[in-house]
């Protein structure tokens, strides 16, 4: 059997429009496995407003909250992070004492660092991939993650590039880096596991590749807007 799902997701704990639940009803209408939230960590020198971006307490409520939504819809809603790190990279991380673990470290250091996320990775079962390349040649840390996203909300990362060759053993995953609940119908994958929880879900990550990557235009009203005001 094959199912689906998508990665890349973001409620108004940082810069999404609509709430985890929200986000939850849509993912199930469309057929996902899961809800998968990966808000944003952004680095304290960014000067973002905190209401942008996660921090402790806000990462409290938000698993609170998927808790809530979850038993209420008998859904699976799993928590991860989008870190901000490196040469400006940013990196989706699913392990939720990972995610917690990498926080506490933003909050000491004012950032994250790749050897941050190897240490990370060695302390916990978690899994991480690049979302939307940026400098993918100069992302020489690989061995970080697990994967890199080949689509992100409807939009190829490599038509006018190449995927670098210290790529080749990451999987590629097409995700809908939605910040609308409507957004999520932008990008998902067919994969083999039917994700349940968080363990399954790093078990994905880790040790299985889609079998499809389903991607649409990402030209819709909403998109254009946040585009416009970015």
């Amino acid at each position: 059997m094959s199912y689906k799902i998508n990665l890349h997701a973001h409620s108004r704990y940082s810069d999404g429009c609509n709430t985890i639940r929200e986000m939850a009803i849509q993912s199930q209408d469309l057929g996902f496995s899961a809800c998968v939230i990966t808000d944003h960590v952004y680095r304290k020198e960014e000067g973002a407003p905190n209401s942008w971006g996660m921090d402790m307490i806000k990462l409290t409520a938000a698993c609170k909250e998927a808790q809530t939504v979850s038993n209420s819809l008998r859904y699976p809603v799993i928590i991860g992070g989008e870190f901000t790190i490196g040469y400006g990279e940013e990196i989706l991380v699913y392990g939720l004492e990972a995610v917690k673990e990498l926080m506490c470290r933003r909050d000491r250091k004012y950032e994250i660092d790749y050897d941050d996320l190897r240490d990370v990775r060695r302390m916990f079962n978690c899994a991480a991939i690049i979302a939307h390349p940026i400098h993918p040649s100069a992302f020489i840390y690989e061995d970080a993650v697990d994967g890199f996203e080949l689509y992100n909300g409807g939009t190829p990362m490599f038509n006018d590039r190449p995927i670098p060759r210290h790529f080749s053993h990451l999987t590629p995953w097409g995700n809908s880096d939605a910040h609308f609940d409507y957004g999520l119908s932008n990008g998902w994958n067919v994969v083999p596991i039917d994700v349940k929880c968080e363990y399954d879900l790093i078990d994905l990550i880790k040790n299985h590749a889609p079998s499809l990557i389903h991607v649409t235009s990402a030209r819709t009203l909403g998109d254009l807007m946040m585009e416009a005001t970015a």
